[in-house]
C-alpha cells in the first residue's frame, strides 16, 4: 500500500507545475482601482519610519527600482501614481520575524537577521539553508491582508510543463485531432490521474455518506434551501448547489434577472455589436420560451434554462442513494485540480500534464469529472481567433441564428470524443454502472448553465450594460457569444437522441428511456 501511495504521488509530481518563485515587481505595488473599476479607489496609509540615515544605509541590501513621481496631493498625480510602481527595498533587521512597511513611494521589506545580498546572482542569501520556506511562508502570510485591501496582483512562477511545443487537449480538439491514439491517450491517463487521486485519499475521508443521507433527510422532512446545504454535501456534489441555486446571490437567478434586462431596452446601454446576442440572449430567457425561437436548427422545444427550484434534491437523492459503483459513492481527494478540463491540461502521443491548480478538497468521483467532462462542449465557445477574441460559433440567419460551418463539422467530432470518454470511464471507473450516465449529464448541463451566468457576470464586470466613454475594456461581446453557446449546448446534449446515444435514462424509469 504504501509503495502504491508513493507510486502515485511521484506520478501527480511529474504531472503538475513544479513551484519555483513568487514574483512582485514595483508593478505589482500600485493602486489598481481606478483602472481596473473606472472609479478612484485607492487609500494610502504613509507609514512613518522614523529610521536615521546612518541606521539606513547599514542594514539596505537591495533596491528594486520602480517607475515613481515626486509626492503630490493632487488628484491627478495620486491618479498616476496609483497606475506606477513604488521602489521595492529590501532591508536586513535585528528582528526575527519578517516585517514589512508602505508609504507612497517605497515598499520597504524587513528580511530579518543573518540576510545578505548576492550582488552575482542577484537574490538574497540566508544565513540557514532551511529558512527560505519559512521566510516565504510567513510573506505571503504578512502579504494577504494588505493585498486584498488594495488590490494587489502577485505572480506565482512555476515550472514550464507540457513539452517543447506543449498543446492542450482543447486546442487539439478545436483541429479536429482529439480521436484515435491521441484520444485513447488522454482517457487512460487521465484515468491513471484518478487511479492515483484515489490512492492518495486518505481512508477516512472516502465515505461520509452516513452524514449525507442524514442532511438529505433533514431537508425532506422540513423546508430546506440549497443555501443551507452544508460544505461537505456541496463539494462531494461537485460544487454545483449553491452557487447555482442561492435565491439571492445564485447563478441561476442572476442569469434570469439579467434575461429580463435584455428585453428591456432602456434599463441597459447596449453597443452596436453586442445588439445581436443580447437580443437573442433575451429571447431564450422569457419563460416558455423555445430553442427553435433563436435557433435555426433546434427544435421548437423548451430550453434548459428554467432550472426547477428543488431539482437539485433529486440530484443529491440520486448522487448519495441512486448510484451502485462505490467509486461513485466514496470521495476522492482532487489535489488541487478544481477545473481539471481540457484547457488546462496538456497532450502529447506520450503524456499527459496538469496545471492551473486550486484549493485541494474532497469530492465524489462524478463530481470531480465534470468539469473534465463538460469542457468536451464549453472549450469550443473559447477557442481564440488568432485577434484577440474567441470564435463565434454563431452567424445570424434571417432573425435567428445558425451554427456556422465550422461549427457543424466540429461539433459532432466533440459528440464522438465525449461519447467514448463517458463509455471507458462507466466501464473502467464505475464498474460498468449506467446509473452514473444521467448523474454526469446533469453535472455537465448545470456546470454549462452556471457558466452562461459566469459569462454574462464577466460582461458586467468589464463594462457591459454602460456606457463605455472611460472603459478600456473592448471586444467585451465575446462573453455574450460564449454564453450562447453555453445555452444552447446545455439544450443540444439533453435532446431524445443524444441522450439515446449516450445512453442516458432518468434513474426513475429503470432504463426506460425518457426525455425530459
Amino acid at each position: 500500500l504504501r509503495k502504491t501511495v508513493q507510486e502515485a504521488a511521484e506520478d501527480m509530481q511529474r504531472r503538475i507545475p513544479e513551484f519555483k518563485m513568487m514574483y512582485i515587481s514595483p508593478r505589482h505595488l500600485r493602486e489598481k482601482g481606478k483602472d481596473l473599476w473606472c472609479k478612484l479607489k485607492a487609500v494610502f496609509y504613509g507609514l512613518q519610519r522614523g529610521m536615521d540615515e546612518e541606521h539606513f544605509k547599514k542594514n539596505l541590501i537591495s533596491v528594486f527600482r520602480g517607475e515613481t513621481i515626486s509626492p503630490s496631493t493632487s488628484d491627478e498625480n495620486i491618479n498616476e501614481r496609483c497606475r506606477r510602481g513604488r521602489c521595492i527595498r529590501l532591508f536586513s533587521s535585528e528582528a526575527e520575524k519578517l516585517s514589512f512597511e508602505i508609504d507612497l513611494e517605497n515598499f520597504d521589506l524587513y528580511l530579518g537577521q543573518d540576510v545578505t545580498w548576492d550582488k552575482e546572482n542577484s537574490c538574497v542569501q540566508l544565513g540557514q539553508p532551511d529558512e527560505g520556506a519559512r521566510l516565504l511562508n510567513e510573506l505571503v502570510s504578512e502579504l494577504i491582508p494588505i493585498q486584498k485591501q488594495r488590490m494587489w496582483k502577485f505572480t506565482f512562477a512555476q515550472k514550464r510543463i507540457g513539452g517543447s511545443s506543449p498543446k492542450t487537449a482543447s486546442s487539439l480538439l478545436a483541429d479536429g485531432l482529439l480521436h484515435g491514439a491521441l484520444l485513447d491517450k488522454l482517457i487512460n491517463e487521465f484515468i491513471q490521474v484518478v487511479h492515483n487521486l484515489e490512492s492518495l485519499t486518505l481512508p477516512e475521508e472516502k465515505n461520509v455518506l452516513h452524514r449525507l443521507q442524514k442532511e438529505m433527510e433533514s431537508f425532506e422532512e422540513q423546508h430546506f434551501n440549497p443555501e443551507e446545504l452544508s460544505k461537505e454535501a456541496d463539494a462531494f456534489l461537485g460544487n454545483a448547489i449553491r452557487k447555482n441555486w442561492h435565491p439571492e446571490k445564485g447563478r441561476f437567478v442572476r442569469l434570469r434577472k439579467l434575461g429580463k434586462q435584455f428585453r428591456s431596452p432602456d434599463s441597459l446601454f447596449i453597443a452596436k455589436e453586442e445588439i445581436i446576442p443580447c437580443r437573442h440572449l433575451g429571447t431564450l430567457m422569457i419563460t416558455g420560451s423555445n430553442m427553435g425561437d433563436v435557433f435555426t436548427d433546434a427544435p421548437m422545444e423548451p430550453t434548459v434554462i428554467f432550472v426547477h427550484r428543488y431539482s437539485w434534491r433529486n440530484i443529491m437523492k440520486h448522487a448519495v442513494s441512486g448510484v451502485k459503483s462505490d467509486a461513485a459513492k466514496n470521495r476522492i481527494w482532487n489535489c488541487g485540480l478544481a477545473d481539471a478540463g481540457l484547457h488546462n491540461l496538456f497532450l502529447s502521443h506520450d503524456k499527459l500534464w496538469l496545471f492551473d491548480l486550486g484549493e485541494p478538497c474532497l469530492q465524489s468521483l462524478p463530481g470531480f469529472l465534470t468539469k473534465f467532462l463538460f469542457s468536451f462542449f464549453h472549450t469550443l465557445g473559447m477557442e481564440e481567433d488568432g485577434r484577440g477574441s474567441w470564435v463565434k460559433r454563431f452567424e445570424p440567419v434571417g432573425d435567428k441564428l445558425g451554427p456556422t460551418k465550422d461549427t457543424a463539422n466540429l461539433l459532432p467530432k466533440a459528440y464522438d470524443a465525449f461519447e467514448k470518454v463517458l463509455d471507458t470511464f462507466i466501464e473502467k471507473l464505475f464498474d460498468g454502472d449506467d446509473s452514473v450516465r444521467w448523474l454526469c449529464l446533469q453535472y455537465v448541463t448545470l456546470q454549462l448553465l452556471s457558466d452562461a451566468s459566469f459569462c454574462l457576470e464577466r460582461w458586467e464586470v468589464k463594462g457591459g450594460g454602460r456606457p463605455r466613454n472611460s472603459n478600456h475594456q473592448q471586444g467585451i461581446e465575446k462573453w455574450l457569444w460564449r454564453a450562447l453557446w453555453d445555452l444552447y449546448v446545455a439544450f443540444d446534449i439533453n435532446k431524445r437522441e443524444s441522450r439515446y446515444r449516450l445512453k442516458v435514462f432518468h434513474p426513475s424509469q429503470n432504463g426506460i428511456k425518457n426525455h425530459l
